[in-house]
């Protein structure tokens, strides 16, 4: 009988150790899965499940684990201590979790992570701090956290590659845009109105002169054979007669549209101007 080498036997240990990690997790509720059909790359899964510290032990017996997802779960900063030693993760999701700055500490060794959300959690402006440590960190999620304005600011002028969620300067920066967009397109709606107004003030009194002078352009047309000189220029008056007409009646028409871009872009300017003070001073 032939004798196993001992790398096949380190082999088959490491392959029954994998498969007894996924049982135990998916006993914790959580999911093992491909990150992609092609690659070994996993993802675990514990979205909203029972999870607790103890269980995030059993992510370390597998290979090449890229994703992991604890949104909802029991876990502290404790369990962060076995998640620190997965040197492969790049994407990791802490959301609305028991999360602390403390715990992020055990995170400071993941020199491939990409991707940390951390919304919902109690992290502060100390957190964010420590999160310097990390080369490859590119999306950041703190919405809802206890991080402050200077601590998000303080964190990307450090980091100016990392795309923060929330971003206090890029919202100001994008509302002041928004204001000053709403703002011109109000007053252009104003001038539009204006002009409307006038024009309608001057039509609106010729409107019936106008239709019966239409009117009688046409019966007039009407007389003459069609493709006659005289029949030719009759049609030409009663075109002109139609539009002049057409424009007056349409006066009042134009004036109340012109009316409703007006009060519709006031809003937007409203709305604007309302989320730029919800932002705060600089």
């Amino acid at each position: 009988m032939r004798t196993l080498g001992i790398a096949t036997l380190l082999l088959l240990a490491f392959v029954a150790a994998a498969d007894e990690a996924v049982a135990r997790i998916e006993k914790a509720g959580g999911v093992v899965r491909r990150v992609a059909t092609k690659g070994d790359a996993l993802e675990v899964d514990f979205i909203d499940s029972a999870a607790t510290d103890a269980d995030l032990v059993n992510v370390q017996s597998l290979k090449a684990v890229s994703v992991v997802r604890l949104r909802g779960t029991a876990i502290t900063d404790a369990g962060l201590a076995h998640l620190g030693k997965v040197a492969t993760l790049r994407r990791l999701y802490l959301e609305q979790t028991a999360i602390t700055d403390e715990g992020l500490k055990h995170l400071l060794g993941l020199k491939e992570l990409e991707t940390l959300n951390l919304y919902r959690t109690a992290i502060t402006d100390g957190g964010l701090a420590r999160l310097k440590a990390l080369p490859k960190l590119k999306s950041l999620i703190v919405t809802d956290t206890k991080a402050t304005v200077a601590g998000i600011a303080a964190l990307k002028k450090a980091m100016p590659g990392v795309v923060i969620v929330p971003d206090p300067a890029l919202d100001r920066q994008g509302a002041e845009d928004a204001l000053a967009t709403a703002k011109a397109a109000r007053e252009g709606a104003e001038k539009r109105l204006l002009a409307a107004n006038k024009e309608m003030e001057e039509m609106a009194p010729q409107a019936a002169r106008l239709k019966k002078e239409a009117d009688e352009a046409k019966k007039e047309a009407d007389k003459f054979p069609r493709g006659s000189a005289d029949g030719k220029a009759a049609q030409d008056r009663f075109r002109k007669a139609q539009q002049a007409a057409s424009r007056a009646g349409n006066a009042k028409k134009n004036a109340d549209d012109a009316m409703k871009s007006m009060e519709s872009h006031r809003l937007m300017e409203a709305d604007a101007r309302a989320r730029l003070q919800a932002l705060g001073s600089k």
